[in-house]
């Protein structure tokens, strides 16, 4: 090896001799580690809001003028066409039978039914307790116990039907129950259609059994049908003081 790439090499060596000497007295820190990568914040997923209370059709047994001391008769008007008696009390339901009867005679009916297809929306004008009873549409009855039921302001209530004796069908948090006529505490929603007539479902539909020697099924009652709706009063009964008429009969 050439003397000066000898002497080159020496001065290297002690060159970083020294430069380690000079850091053992010194005492100086190891060089720091790389930071960590900083982990993604994770973003919380949006939550979708509840999906607003579509109020289902209700069938009830009664009718649209419903009252505790109150029963009604059909008469048939007349007319040319017969009418269409179904299986079920269901516009969808197999026509079965028809109608064509005497004019001017009662109709011989065996079961009434009313079908709520929109109920009257409601909302709350305060906070109060209302009880009341579940009500079982797969068997048409309530069941056996009264509930407390918690009604907070602006809570949105449906009204269905009128059962007699002040009481009413409503819903509430998705059931329906029946109880006290609980109009002083309701208010028509900002888009009811007929706010003057918060107490009577938007549209219904009211069916009763024709039973008759040659014509069995559910007749429709609306104002297509020749047939006259009166009522009659129910012998014994008492009608409450406060009991509202109710709606219209058909």
């Amino acid at each position: 090896m050439p003397m000066k790439s000898k002497t080159l090499a020496l001065l290297i060596l002690l060159t970083a001799g020294l430069a380690a000497c000079d850091r053992d007295e010194l005492d100086l820190p190891d060089p720091e580690p790389p930071p960590a990568p900083i982990a993604e914040p994770e973003i919380p997923a949006v939550e979708e809001p509840p999906a607003a209370f579509e109020p289902p059709p209700v069938e009830f047994l009664g009718w649209p003028g419903h009252r505790e001391d109150q029963t009604f008769g059909l008469t048939w008007l007349g007319g040319d066409e017969p009418l269409p008696l179904r299986e079920a009390p269901s516009s969808e339901s197999s026509v079965i039978s028809e109608l064509q009867w005497y004019d001017g005679e009662e109709l011989p009916w065996d079961e009434s039914r009313v079908r709520v297809l929109q109920p009257s929306p409601l909302v709350a004008t305060e906070s109060f307790s209302w009880t009341a009873t579940p009500y079982d549409e797969e068997f048409l009855e309530l069941e056996s116990s009264e509930v407390i039921l918690s009604v907070a302001t602006d809570q949105p209530v449906f009204f269905y039907h009128l059962s007699g004796e002040n009481l009413c069908f409503f819903a509430l948090d998705h059931t329906v129950h029946l109880g006290d006529c609980i109009k002083d505490h309701l208010t028509p929603a900002e888009d009811h259609p007929s706010p003057a007539d918060p107490l009577r479902p938007l549209e219904h539909q009211w069916w009763v059994l024709i039973d008759a020697d040659d014509a069995y099924g559910w007749l429709l009652i609306d104002d297509d049908a020749p047939i006259e709706v009166f009522p009659r009063e129910i012998e014994g009964m008492e009608r409450f003081d406060d009991e509202d008429d109710g709606p219209p009969f058909r």
